[in-house]
Formats: structure tokens, sequence, C-alpha cells
């Protein structure tokens, strides 16, 4: 059986083969969706850049990641659209921006400010003294995590 197939498929493709029109087939393959960029910075609260974070681009059914460069930077080309885009990197609190829009041909330029996980309140001074016996004038700072 198989030997009989495997000999009438060159009579098969060329018979199949005249009803596909090439044509359509290329513009097909070839049209893309209109695209743009998301461009920006990743920064702490104190507007230092946040390098090595992870950015995600989500709506339904579609999903793009990237990272930000060691200067906080990022792009990402995208598809024209809406989309909910989330920053996270360890130490700090994720951040969520919804309905970011995405023109074509454009870039849509947002900067992501994420707050650390440890916060300046949570930490207090329990001592602090200067020794002038000390050759270097040292100061001594101990520090201690609140009471809960």
């Amino acid at each position: 059986m198989r030997k009989i197939l495997w000999a009438f498929l060159p009579v098969i493709l060329l018979t199949v083969g005249p009803a596909i029109d090439v044509k359509t087939l290329s513009q097909q393959t070839t049209a893309r969706e209109p695209l743009g960029k998301l461009s920006g910075l990743i920064l702490d609260p104190g507007k230092a850049c946040v390098p090595k974070a992870k950015i995600v681009v989500e709506r339904d059914g579609f999903r793009r990641e990237g990272m930000s460069a060691d200067d906080g930077s990022y792009e990402i080309e995208l598809p024209v659209n809406s989309y909910t885009v989330t920053a996270t990197r360890d130490g700090f609190h994720p951040a969520r921006e919804a309905d970011v829009q995405i023109r074509a041909d454009g870039v849509t330029s947002l900067n992501v400010v994420m707050k650390g996980t440890h916060s300046e309140e949570n930490v207090f001074l329990e001592e602090l003294s200067t020794e002038s016996a000390v050759p270097n004038n040292s100061v001594n700072l101990t520090r201690r995590k609140p009471k809960q």
C-alpha cells in the first residue's frame, strides 16, 4: 500500500499544486501587524537606575518579556494595541502600569519607578557614638529592625 502511495505522490502534487495561488500565499506570509515601540527607564524612588529588571508586557492571549539594561533602559517592539506592563526585580515590589497604548510606527515612553521592599522607614538607629580615642575618628552605627 505504501509503495502505491509513494508512486502516486508526484501526480497528486502536480494536480493540487496549481490550485494554490502563490501570490495569495506570499501576501499572507509577508502581511504584518503594524508595530510600535515601548521604551523607557526602570528607576528606584531616588531616580537611580534598576538594572536587570524583568519587564512583562501582556494583553489577552499575548505576552512578551524583556529585561532592563545596566543603565535601567529598555526597548520592546510590539504590535499596535493596549497592554499591561509589569516590572519585577529582587529587592523591589512589582510595579504595574495598565492601559499602555502602542501606536503604529511610534515610540511610547514609559518610565517605571519601583519601590524597594526595604524602605527607609524600617531602619532605626539604635546607637550613634563617636569615639575620639580612635585615630581615624570613626563613627559606630548599629542598625536594628523595628519592633513589631
